[in-house]
């Protein structure tokens, strides 16, 4: 997609207070295509710019900067897209898109985002590709100093911290265990940088490490009290969490 309408793209979303996950749930799309729009990686197909006009009340040639809308009659045996005065059928430039036709189907952008919302395929997106698209998403919409902030704090090297506390208390204080436990602290600390970097409400409750306290607490009372049954019962909170969060705080 051409760079100059995925920055339309972009600031029409932000003229409108949306975020990507919100536009994605309005125009039933995942959040990762979104992103890919706005960074010129794929194209909306026809039925989403459809939407996407609707939505922010433009028409497709206001939204894509392209030329004026033709006069002439539609060739024989080809139907307009959409029927509503509202949104009116124009005659575009294929430059700077993806395909001849100016917009990749969706067979197309199912293969270039490696997403089907009705077919997960692990084959199609690999835990690399999930973890890049992830983290360049959760940092679109910080400012600079923001993303600097990020950056210095997880490049604290916290898991050689804790390592080196853990052998110098083993080595000088013949502690192991259950001294081991401080290592919990390392996905405690990235959490907790989620959580102060997170903008929405519901966003900092999903970095809230609810896995971490109640391994934490599980292991605490087993070893103290050696009551391991039933508090194993703490993990059911986990997902009990989640679904509250997810389920009662929209942003």
């Amino acid at each position: 997609m051409n760079i100059e309408i995925a920055n339309r793209l972009f600031e029409m979303r932000k003229k409108r207070n949306l975020s990507q996950e919100e536009l994605a749930e309005k125009i039933g799309v995942s959040r990762q295509a979104v992103s890919k729009w706005e960074r010129a990686e794929s194209s909306p197909d026809t039925d989403n710019l459809i939407q996407l006009a609707r939505l922010y009340q433009v028409s497709l040639d206001e939204l894509l900067f392209m030329s004026e809308p033709l006069e002439e009659p539609l060739p024989d045996g080809i139907d307009a897209p959409y029927s509503d005065a509202s949104v009116p059928v124009y005659s575009y430039s294929t430059e700077g898109l993806g395909t001849s036709s100016g917009f990749r189907d969706e067979d197309e952008d199912e293969e270039d985002d490696g997403y089907d919302e009705d077919d997960w395929d692990d084959d199609d997106w690999d835990e690399e590709d999930w973890d890049e698209e992830d983290d360049e998403e959760s940092d679109y919409d910080l400012t600079e100093a923001e993303k600097a902030k990020k950056r210095m704090l997880n490049s604290i090297p916290v898991p050689i911290l804790i390592a080196a506390t853990y052998l110098a208390i083993g080595f000088f204080a013949n502690i192991w265990h259950p001294t081991w436990l401080i290592f919990l602290l390392v996905p405690m600390y990235y959490q907790g940088v989620a959580f102060v970097m997170a903008k929405s409400l519901r966003k900092k409750l999903n970095c809230v490490p609810v896995a971490i306290f109640a391994t934490a607490w599980f292991f605490i009372i087993g070893f103290s009290f050696d009551v391991w049954h039933p508090t194993w019962a703490v993990f059911l909170c986990i997902p009990l969490y989640y679904s509250f969060v997810n389920a009662l705080v929209r942003n």
